[in-house]
């Protein structure tokens, strides 16, 4: 496939002229073959449109400016639009007014190790009102910056009678932090937002809070199936670490969850759940009413809440209100001031099948 280095090719890398055109031209010559684009140093005023397939951008580069993924439209739902692209290396820096990278109408795509900056919503699913506009996408090892969202899914109801508009999201290994620690900064507002997805393994990654008063929660996830949340990191959510609701096929597993001020774990409306091995804490001699793990509105969740460890909630370790089928098992808390419950079952009229067996709790009231 044919290369193009993009200061060879007319690129000013100033960060003062617009070198979008030069870019898209780049892109464009590549429709029919397919192609790499390299981006040396320097710092490039651009945004560009990719359509077509088999396009890898690649370089050490500062883009100030937007790249759009916008495929060719397709009815197959799996293997929407064009395919196999790669944007590796480079930094995006959104200025406070951008997002990253859009998406719609793509399939097989890679983003790794790329540098998002200042983005409003470093990775975004646009809205598309067909199942599955976008698929298979792998996010990993990129260094997320004073981001509003990292990975962000708008979602529209599918006009062709599908359920979910984005498909098989990889979100793993990435670190995100907030360096405007101050009141009324840039910063995030959720790591995760996302809404319409079948398939999401967010695994690996390490999720940082500053506190310029926009912070909601780490990951919210809304309307899925088939989530797994394994092994992350997630640090001082003003509201909660994990959020999920109105989906099924749920394992929330080996997660450490420190210093969410409301749930560790909040779950409503859930089919078939398994929360299990987590570290959940909030901080030791703050007395907040918050609650390590919460499910609401679950009839059938159908799963296990086990093995987790939960330490120091001001409220209760695990709350489990209107749900039933759900099993309480092999954990082990503590709690401080003597105040919290360790697990409360609201309106057990309705929550059946609730079992309690091998919990070990201390320092909770009775």
């Amino acid at each position: 496939m044919p290369e193009i280095n993009i200061k060879q090719y007319g690129a000013k890398g100033d960060g003062l002229t617009d070198d979008s055109a030069v870019f898209q031209k780049a892109v464009d010559s590549f429709k029919t073959t397919g192609g790499t684009l390299i981006i040396p140093d320097g710092t490039y005023k651009a945004s560009f449109t990719i359509s077509t397939s088999n396009i890898f951008v690649q370089g050490t580069g500062i883009i100030k400016g937007s790249i759009n993924l916008y495929g060719q439209v397709s009815l197959n739902d799996r293997y929407a639009g064009s395919g196999n692209i790669r944007i590796e290396g480079i930094t995006i820096a959104g200025d406070k007014v951008r997002n990253g990278i859009n998406c719609k109408w793509f399939f097989g795509v890679r983003i790794s190790n790329v540098r998002f900056v200042n983005c409003l919503k470093a990775v975004n699913f646009e809205k598309v009102d067909k199942t599955q506009h976008c698929s298979r996408f792998v996010i990993s090892e990129n260094h997320l910056i004073d981001c509003n969202y990292g990975l962000y899914v708008d979602f529209i109801q599918p006009t062709d009678g599908g359920e979910f508009g984005v498909g098989d999201v990889h979100f793993s290994n990435n670190m995100y932090e907030a360096r405007a620690n101050y009141q009324g900064g840039f910063g995030n507002v959720y790591h995760i937002w996302a809404n319409g997805l079948d398939g999401l393994l967010c695994k690996g990654n390490t999720f940082f809070f500053g506190h310029t008063g926009a912070e909601k929660s780490n990951i919210y996830i809304d309307g899925f199936n088939w989530l797994i949340v394994e092994g992350n990191n997630l640090f001082e959510a003003p509201e909660n670490g994990i959020t999920c609701k109105n989906g099924s096929n749920m394992v929330i597993t080996n997660n450490n969850v420190a210093w969410a001020k409301k749930y560790s774990i909040y779950l409503s409306n859930i089919l078939c759940g398994i929360v299990s091995t987590n570290n959940l804490s909030s901080k030791i001699g703050e007395d907040i009413p918050n609650v390590g793990v919460y499910v609401e509105k679950s009839p059938y969740f159908l799963g296990n809440i086990s093995n987790n460890n939960i330490f120091f909630p001001g409220l209760y370790a695990i709350q489990v209100k209107d749900s039933s089928y759900v099993n309480i098992n092999g954990n082990v808390g503590r709690g401080q001031f003597g105040k919290a419950q360790a697990v409360k079952v609201d309106t057990p009229t309705t929550s059946i099948m609730v079992g309690q067996n091998s919990n070990q709790f201390t320092y909770f009231k009775s």
